[in-house]
């Protein structure tokens, strides 16, 4: 089993590394954490509601 580092995967948001995939300065009505079928299909509803959604989900890259 993968042992997970925290402290490795914690972003620091005042000075950023690498550019963020969402805006840091805007509120959104709801948050999904994870984008398996539950996650993502709660996302697409929400989004056919008219609420601003933010997707996370991390996925270990392929080597392919």
């Amino acid at each position: 089993m993968k042992k997970l580092d925290l402290k490795a995967m914690t972003m620091n948001l005042s000075k950023p590394k690498q550019n963020l995939p969402f805006k840091t300065d805007k509120e959104y009505d709801c948050i999904v954490i994870g984008g398996g079928t539950g996650g993502l299909s709660f996302a697409q509803e929400a989004r056919k509601l008219g609420m601003s959604v933010a997707l996370f989900d991390y996925v270990d890259p392929s080597p392919q």
